[in-house]
């Protein structure tokens, strides 16, 4: 479904529009494999999710993920430090990695880790490219929050969300410096990533809360009871429509349906955001 970095043996550091709508007791992580099949890897349940409050909507597209019991590091399993705001601005390259998908057209994902060296970009040429795209009229950086690479043909597609943008520090040592977020046209437009020095603090004491088991300082929803307060489910029952039990999220445009395995009409809408933007 998504991806994620192991930045301590038992916390995940992932996007928050991957777990939005999801009960915790039905996530769960494997690592230690490169091929998604793979069940050699170490499989662990979630005990907890520290989701930004902000969240995706405003560009706070970060969560954590705490593990049932930690992960056992070794040759195949290790964290990745966070890059720090310097790390970040003498970096000209990065790599992003994911199961996702190899093609704006062919969203099924691929069976084995793929990456990919991506070109970082500067926030005003991220954001000139993002507003001349043929889908840019909604997009916009926010550019306290996230940061930008690809566009080169190469990059984060669907399925790739949570994963991570990582680079070289100044010392040397791989750094976590993106969270895999949203974008327009796979590779070819700006990969638009959640900014991982901007949400360190946040991060860090999530971890520390996370292994404690104490409540966020910095403040954080209350996961499970969001997901059932939502009301938006999957109703395989009512033609595999989304319903939205309290009126206020999801809706469904007259005649819109799934016919044919194709979206008609005017799609679906988002009457908080107003928006149609991609995700990864």
């Amino acid at each position: 479904m998504c991806g994620g970095s192991i930045i301590d043996p038992s916390v995940i550091l992932t996007a928050s529009h991957c777990v939005a709508g999801v009960p915790t007791a039905d996530l769960a992580v494997r690592a230690g494999v490169s091929d998604h099949t793979d069940s050699q890897g170490q499989d662990r349940t979630v005990a907890r999710v520290i989701d930004h409050p902000d969240g995706f909507d405003d560009s706070a597209d970060v969560a954590l993920l705490v593990l049932s019991e930690p992960l056992d590091l070794g040759p195949a399993v290790q964290t990745l430090d966070l890059a720090s705001a310097d790390d970040v601005a003498a970096a000209v390259e990065a790599v992003v990695s994911g199961w996702g998908a190899t093609s704006e057209y062919d969203e099924a994902g691929t069976q084995i880790l793929l990456s990919a060296q991506v070109p970082l970009l500067d926030d005003s040429t991220c954001a000139a490219a993002l507003a001349a795209h043929e889908f840019g009229d909604d997009a916009s950086l926010q550019a306290a929050r996230e940061l930008c690479a690809e566009g080169t043909g190469e990059g984060s597609c669907y399925g790739d969300s949570g994963g991570p943008l990582s680079i070289v520090g100044e010392d040397g040592r791989p750094k976590l410096a993106g969270v895999v977020s949203w974008g327009l046209e796979c590779g070819y437009s700006p990969g638009v990533f959640t900014e991982v020095p901007a949400f360190a603090d946040w991060i860090q004491d999530g971890v520390r809360a996370g292994l404690t088991g104490a409540d966020h300082p910095g403040g954080e929803t209350d996961h499970d009871a969001a997901v059932e307060a939502s009301g938006d489910t999957w109703d395989d029952e009512t033609d595999g429509d989304w319903t939205d039990e309290t009126n206020d999220d999801w809706t469904e445009e007259t005649d819109d349906r799934w016919t044919d395995g194709d979206w008609t009409d005017d799609d679906w809408t988002d009457e908080d955001c107003g928006e149609e933007i991609g995700v990864g």
